[in-house]
């Protein structure tokens, strides 16, 4: 008697290859996705010693546990600080040359000419 599931009548071989094939597009579709220059972008988050410059502008210097270091502006940033939050100038970094442990968020952009940066888009005073 022959099964009246039409499915059963399909070779495994042509099932393991249909199923190979899934996958590889649902690991490329994954990839593609998280690597587009479309939707939201995840930072790395960072911590380490923040200090601003001078009293007359607001660029600061970020030294992260790791030695690595980077500048950015502070005026324009998204801040987070205890239960407060903002935008513009964190408290903690407000004051020149005092020094504040920090936590950043960082990505990559890609900028003229294929050359990448990174730029800092959140700060959160610790």
């Amino acid at each position: 008697m022959e099964s009246a599931l039409p499915w059963r009548r399909v070779p495994r071989t042509t099932v393991a290859v249909g199923a190979v094939i899934a996958v590889m597009a649902l690991v490329l579709g994954t990839y593609v996705g998280l690597r587009s220059p479309w939707g939201a972008k995840h930072a790395r988050a960072e911590t380490g010693i923040a200090m601003r410059a001078n009293p007359d502008d607001d660029l600061v210097s970020f030294r992260a546990d790791d030695g690595e270091t980077l500048a950015f502006r502070s005026d324009g940033i998204v801040w987070e600080s205890g239960n407060e939050g903002g935008w513009g100038s964190p408290p903690c970094i407000r004051k020149a040359l005092a020094k504040a442990k920090v936590e950043i968020g960082r990505v990559w952009v890609a900028g003229p000419e294929g050359r990448r940066f990174r730029e800092v888009v959140w700060v959160k005073c610790l």
